[in-house]
């Protein structure tokens, strides 16, 4: 099986979710912060560019961007980790070197070192717990955010009569139901942002209604459903709102939620 052939099979349902093409790098990003290995989108870009991430290219209407498998930032982070856990060990065996080095100067300083190699040890086993009880901490913590994430990321794209319809917003859906059975095609959704901010959206043939606004699409035209509203082909959400009421009856609101 070839590299796109895992990709296209990392999106169906049959795998887990961590294994879903699901986080943006900005969501990738807060995992590395919350795990106190914080890392720029650049460098994130970066990763998924060499493959240290498990990544994949989609086309937006703002352009190309990646988006994450949730497992393979976890994986990093846990070697990230394991990598500074080797360096602190090995610090650790050096500075036990140094000591017993220099109690080979004098008999006295011998035997002041001998009486302090047990306590410099045992607070070194005690720093290394402490270390290893955070590092299962931050994971454990870390599993909560990659499970959590995804479920809160929506991206999907549908076909209502001649509309592209997408769906790319997190926070929490409430319902999105399309029907085709019919002769005129209709798109139901609604939902509530991260920030309990309510957006809904109707589409029945080319009328479209966005919370209290009602207007009308052309044939062909492509619809986006994002965190801060609804937008027609290129336009920005102001953009839009004009297109939708000289198109349609028009309405009293904007089509921003």
């Amino acid at each position: 099986m070839n590299n796109e052939q895992l990709r296209t099979d990392a999106t169906s349902p049959e795998r887990s979710p961590d294994h879903q093409y699901s986080l943006s790098i900005e969501q990738a990003a807060e995992l590395y912060a919350a795990a106190g290995h914080p890392r720029t989108i650049r460098a994130i870009q970066k990763y998924c560019a060499v493959t240290k991430l498990d990544c994949h290219k989609v086309e937006t209407e703002t352009g190309e961007k990646y988006l994450v498998a949730p497992y393979s930032v976890a994986r990093h982070i846990a070697y990230i980790n394991e990598v500074r856990t080797v360096a602190t060990s090995r610090d650790h065996r050096s500075a036990e070197s140094l000591l017993g080095a220099l109690g080979g100067r004098s008999p006295k300083t011998k035997a002041a070192t001998g009486r302090r190699t047990p306590k410099l040890r045992l607070e070194g086993n005690r720093i290394m717990r402490s270390f290893h009880r955070k590092s299962q901490v931050l994971s454990i913590a870390l599993l909560g955010l990659v499970t959590l994430l995804p479920a809160c990321t929506h991206r999907k794209v549908v076909q209502v009569g001649t509309h592209k319809v997408t769906v790319l917003r997190h926070g929490f859906e409430n319902k999105l139901k399309v029907s085709d059975q019919a002769s005129v095609p209709t798109f139901e959704y609604a939902g509530m942002s991260t920030d309990r901010r309510e957006l809904k959206v109707s589409i029945k043939g080319d009328k479209i209604r966005v919370n209290d606004l009602s207007g009308e699409l052309r044939p062909g035209d492509s619809v986006l459903i994002g965190d801060d509203g609804v937008a027609v082909n290129s336009m920005d959400y102001g953009e839009t709102e004009k297109y939708l009421r000289a198109n349609g009856s028009g309405g009293n609101t904007t089509a921003q939620n």
